[in-house]
């Protein structure tokens, strides 16, 4: 079996596409983050805010990572860094001129003097729990967080996005994927799912095809999820991944749960067409 691996592709016009944009953008996105903490005193208050800026962050630097057909999971991680260092960086160089006014803006180019607006937050709080100033090593922990969910957080939220899609080489392009089918299991399909797992997918020509939208959910409470991501222009790269789905009982609840079978199977044009076929024929 073969699966699919990334080359470590990173292209010096993507890589300069994506700090391009996505540093202004990230000092952009920075500096509006810095002047509305200002505005929410309560810290577990401005951790939503931290949260919603680094989801923010971490969608444009996935589109850029995408755009700028970046493969390689170092670079990916030097320039999510980056860009959310960026972020991080300019919050903290506008605070002070969000708290106290313009006259202290050098403190944006001003590393030194920057450490020294930190040990003035460290001793005198710069966010507080409901009437109680945040100072030293928990506000130094609120800082932390923060840093980590600015910068590492981002990070690793935007390389997730070149890890589930596969990239077609021979024609320069991400694949897409297609609509995923389902496929019924029952208890005496043991068997079938390890041929399943050792590559052989003629077994689900041998599985019920499962209509997930037209039946309800306990009708087949054990299933497959099949998903195949294609490249729609030489529709030679072409990848398999299939879930299984089961039921558990959890705290007087259903919960289902996913157990991965195969992720990014390399499978041929042939083999593909068994796929189509098995949900083509559903309704004979």
């Amino acid at each position: 079996m073969e699966f699919y691996r990334e080359t470590g592709g990173a292209p010096l016009g993507g890589v300069v596409r994506t700090l391009g944009i996505g540093v202004p953008a990230a000092a952009v996105l920075g500096a509006c983050y810095g002047f509305a903490l200002n505005q929410i005193p309560f810290i577990h208050v401005a951790f939503f805010a931290t949260l919603g800026v680094a989801v923010c962050g971490a969608l444009l630097t996935a589109k850029l990572l995408k755009a700028g057909k970046i493969r390689s999971r170092p670079i990916a991680v030097i320039l999510a860094a980056a860009i959310g260092l960026t972020t991080w960086y300019v919050a903290w160089a506008v605070d002070p001129v969000a708290r106290f006014g313009w006259k202290n803006s050098p403190l944006a180019f001003d590393p030194v003097m920057l450490k020294n607006y930190w040990i003035f937050g460290y001793e005198k709080g710069l966010w507080a729990i409901p009437e109680h100033p945040i100072t030293g090593m928990a506000a130094v922990a609120c800082w932390v967080g923060e840093f980590l969910v600015l910068v590492v957080g981002q990070a690793a939220i935007a390389l997730k996005s070149i890890d589930t899609v596969p990239f077609c080489e021979r024609c320069s392009s991400w694949t897409k994927y297609l609509e995923p089918t389902y496929f019924a299991i029952g208890e005496g399909d043991g068997p079938l799912l390890d041929r399943l797992e050792g590559g052989d997918i003629r077994v689900l020509e041998q599985l019920l095809w499962f209509d997930f939208d037209a039946q309800p959910l306990d009708t087949y409470p054990r299933r497959l999820r099949v998903d195949v991501a294609s490249c729609r222009s030489c529709q030679e790269s072409n990848f398999l991944s299939v879930a299984q789905i089961e039921p558990r009982w959890e705290n007087g609840k259903v919960v289902y749960h996913e157990t991965e079978l195969l992720k990014n199977l390399v499978i041929t044009e042939a083999e593909l067409a068994i796929l189509l076929g098995c949900s083509d024929n559903k309704n004979d």
